[in-house]
């Protein structure tokens, strides 16, 4: 099987146990924690798209150099420099935007999502444990770019694989056994969360090509993509923009929480399949939301 294939193939295939793993597990996690505390966990991935907004086009500029440096014997040692000078930003850029978040915990529990069954001070906790998870699996998406820039696609594929069925299915002993509550879902997330980037960050070091000396901060490398860079950085502000805001500015809070527990950009086989294991289940509330949720009315 030719690359090509092998990458479109290895693509598919992620995305759809990606799919799986995001709804398989749904009726357990309500049952366990809660409709209120289940969207938080939507609340989370919301974070987690918006963050990405201060990637500022790294993820991007990654790609396409790795993916035009990875053949050439003479640019060997300036990709390494290459990574190793937007990876030295990449980590304080994702620590920042977990003390922003954590910062404004209370801000956003009190003045934002006003939780009824949860309290305020569980609630500010749990955004503040959100800040840990999303800074904590940032970084992975640089590294997978990389990866994909160098047509690693099966085997980037793979490991999201195995870190999707781990984050899905690993918190359900903890939650049975341990405590069912939201912070334990978002402290796993977290530890997840840090072994998917860890783990990203060594592949993408052992794929590189080898260079005659180890790899060091280039600052002209950083002028020489600002202009794509900031190209990447407009086009997602704008994306983010159409497909999280709507979300974030719903008055509404039930419908502001069943926006949070759709999928972002969903298919209509996303859609369907997400209905299907919420309506074997019998999980009405979620189901009535969902089933409207284009035109934000409830189902009678």
């Amino acid at each position: 099987m030719s690359t090509l294939r092998t990458n479109i193939f290895a693509n598919y295939a992620g995305q759809a146990w990606a799919v799986l793993m995001s709804v398989a597990f749904v009726p357990l996690y309500i049952r366990l924690l809660g409709i209120e505390a289940f969207g938080l966990i939507g609340f989370l991935l919301s974070l987690q798209a918006l963050s990405q907004l201060f990637d500022f086009g790294i993820g991007g500029l990654v790609n396409r150099e790795l993916a035009q440096r990875a053949h050439n014997a003479n640019q060997y040692q300036a990709t390494r420099d290459l990574v190793r000078t937007l990876e030295l930003l990449v980590w304080p850029l994702s620590f920042l935007i977990g003390i922003a978040i954590w910062l404004a915990s209370s801000l956003i529990a009190n003045s934002w999502l006003h939780p009824q069954h949860l309290s305020q001070a569980e609630t500010a906790t749990a955004v503040s444990i959100m800040g840990l998870s999303v800074a904590a699996i940032w970084p992975a998406s640089f590294y997978a770019n990389g990866l994909s820039g160098l047509e690693q696609q099966a085997r980037l594929n793979r490991i999201n694989g195995a870190f999707a069925t781990l984050r899905g299915l690993g918190v359900l002993p903890l939650l049975y056994w341990v405590s069912p509550t939201i912070n334990t879902f978002l402290w796993w997330y977290a530890a997840v969360g840090v072994c998917q980037s860890l783990t990203f960050a060594t592949v993408l070091w052992r794929c590189l090509p080898r260079g005659d000396r180890a790899s060091a901060f280039n600052a002209t490398e950083l002028r020489n993509a600002r202009r794509f860079a900031g190209g990447l950085f407009a086009i997602t502000a704008f994306s983010l923009g159409l497909n999280q805001l709507d979300r974030l500015l719903l008055r509404d809070r039930w419908l502001r929480q069943a926006a949070f527990l759709l999928p972002e950009n969903p298919s209509a086989e996303e859609l369907q399949l997400g209905l299907a294991f919420v309506k074997k289940s019998n999980w009405n509330e979620y189901a009535r939301v969902l089933l409207n949720s284009n035109e934000f009315e409830w189902v009678n």
